[in-house]
């Protein structure tokens, strides 16, 4: 890794590729749930809109600082110097920190959902989420920005640049950048799992409360997986950061995990997604299919989404009914002839009757 020190060993390098094979895993798993919410998904929710907008943070959370990192990572040395090396750890952090802020207005978007319809309440609309998630964004960009303003160390060297996160502060002026980031990671942290432990008890003791209970349930169940895991890999970096700077010597494998940590929990959502929703697991579904029409120009039968099989299977009746009347029209055609032919017997056999009674009086 270019930001830790020079990747001339073996060891190095292997760190390196396995860091980049997670990125490109994360890029292409997290296009999925982007393709879910804005192409394949009818109705959206709020919470789908915020699932899009932590997909998209992610995607640039490896994008953005990608360019100088691979750069680094070929020759074997930090380029571009020490503007390059603040906008890369600017990057880094922001959007570590954007995320972390999104999926805890996620986990409050769920509850106040979920209040929302125990109470037969109006859910309030998806344009005040978006509003929320932008503030959010300009907030963690103005935290990320506190080391450029001299709240925190900037280590860098011709050869090196250095994680603000692991430089050591000189002074308690230094110490601002990590204190704030400390006490964003933990409120946040508290907030995530509260609304979270509050949103499952309330959709499990008031079942017979909440209209459409089985899909709640499940996207509730989804929000509070994705949390666990996502603070599961947060919680050794919250460790860690104070500890280096209480001046406790930390491994360098402890610290490549802290700058591995975010990327690892942005690849496991879009998984967490699909084995957790059904709703989600049929989008990708969906997706998938398309893709493989795409390539091979046909739809396998794993692949094809509700939506086709319903349609195929809504078709298969149709002409099932149709040809049912139509042999049906054709039975009542026949009928009605047969019942023709009778009555004009009828009526043949009436007036020959009538007729014979005619003679017989005539003869009397």
């Amino acid at each position: 890794m270019p930001h830790i020190q020079r990747p001339s060993s073996v060891d190095d390098r292997s760190v390196a590729i396995a860091t980049f094979t997670i990125e490109a895993s994360l890029v292409l798993l997290n296009i999925l749930p982007l393709l879910t919410v804005l192409v394949v998904k009818k109705e959206r929710r709020s919470t789908d809109e915020l699932i899009a907008a932590l997909s998209v943070n992610d995607i640039l959370g490896v994008l953005l600082p990608l360019p100088a990192r691979l750069t680094s990572f070929i020759r074997k040395e930090w380029k571009g110097g020490r503007i390059a090396c603040q906008l890369y750890q600017l990057t880094v952090h922001w959007t570590q920190l954007n995320g972390m802020c999104l999926l805890t207005l996620i986990c409050i978007d769920r509850f106040l959902s979920v209040r929302y319809s125990i109470e037969r309440k109006t859910p309030y609309s998806n344009g005040k989420i978006r509003i929320i998630a932008i503030l959010i964004s300009f907030t963690t960009l103005f935290v990320s920005c506190l080391p450029l303003m001299g709240l925190a160390p900037i280590a860098f060297k011709s050869k090196l640049c250095r994680s603000w996160l692991i430089a050591e502060a000189s002074d308690n002026v230094q110490r601002v950048f990590y204190a704030v980031f400390i006490a964003v990671a933990s409120s946040n942290l508290l907030v995530a799992f509260a609304c979270n432990a509050k949103t499952v008890k309330d959709v499990y003791s008031m079942k017979d409360s909440l209209t459409d209970q089985r899909q709640v349930a499940e996207f509730s169940l989804l929000i509070a997986v994705v949390t666990i895991v996502f603070y599961l890999a947060w919680f050794p970096v919250l460790v860690i950061i104070p500890m280096s700077q209480a001046g406790y010597q930390v491994g360098r494998v402890a610290i490549i995990y802290c700058l591995i940590s975010p990327t690892l929990t942005g690849m496991t959502n879009p998984l967490l997604y699909a084995i957790c929703s059904s709703t989600y697991r049929k989008c990708y579904t969906a997706i998938l299919g398309k893709i493989c029409k795409l390539i091979t120009g046909c739809t396998p039968k794993s692949c094809r989404t509700e939506e086709e099989l319903t349609a195929t299977t809504a078709s298969t009746t149709a002409n099932s009914v149709t040809a049912l009347l139509e042999s049906r029209t054709a039975n009542d055609c026949l009928l009605e002839g047969r019942l023709g032919i009778a009555a004009q017997y009828n009526i043949l056999k009436g007036s020959k009757l009538s007729l014979l009674s005619s003679e017989e009086d005539e003869r009397m």
